[in-house]
């Protein structure tokens, strides 16, 4: 995928934040104006957003990119799960050896709750763990660092990557609430 965004990230960082931009001529009033080129998210359905951003595929035990709450495997071992919505679940503390003590994963908790959220410096530390060690990527839940995030500094992991709703909350994670 990576060789396919080359140009258009090449782009980004030539006309991005940090550069002086390009210029643009207003072809109705000959006015110029300057113009920077910002990622500011992605869209994309969860299969492609797994394989731009690396984390594991949708359906794998420690798949939110976003926090650590672990996902279960569905009646007859079909489907995976994410609970934690009624009642506290549990939480991949793999992420802990990486992280202070005052800043720890707890064993379980409720989705959304702040304290399993991870930021983007702990995505970035867990990513390059994982490119050094690819055996830890199912316990780290990723594959390394997205070509996204080597590219351009100024993105947030957390926020460039948009929550498909309809796809992923409606068909997947409360399909069975």
């Amino acid at each position: 995928m990576e060789v396919y965004l080359r140009p258009t990230l090449t782009a980004f960082k030539a006309f991005g934040p940090g550069t002086e931009g390009m210029t643009v001529v207003d072809a109705a009033s000959g006015r110029t104006f300057g113009h920077k080129m910002f990622l500011g998210s992605i869209f994309a359905d969860t299969p492609a957003n797994r394989t731009l951003s690396l984390w594991l595929s949708h359906a794998a035990k420690n798949a939110c990119g976003h926090c650590m709450l672990l996902g279960e495997t569905g009646p007859n071992g079909h489907g995976t799960y994410f609970l934690g919505y009624n009642k506290p679940a549990d939480i991949n503390t793999a992420l802990n050896v990486l992280l202070p003590p005052d800043c720890q994963m707890p064993e379980t908790a409720l989705c959304g709750d702040s304290r399993i959220r991870i930021s983007h410096a702990h995505h970035m530390d867990r990513a390059q763990v994982v490119e050094s060690n690819h055996d830890l990527a199912s316990a780290l839940g990723c594959h390394g660092i997205s070509c996204i995030a080597k590219e351009l500094s100024y993105i947030d992991m957390n926020n460039v990557w948009v929550v498909p709703i309809a796809h992923a909350a409606l068909f997947g994670v409360i399909k069975k609430f």
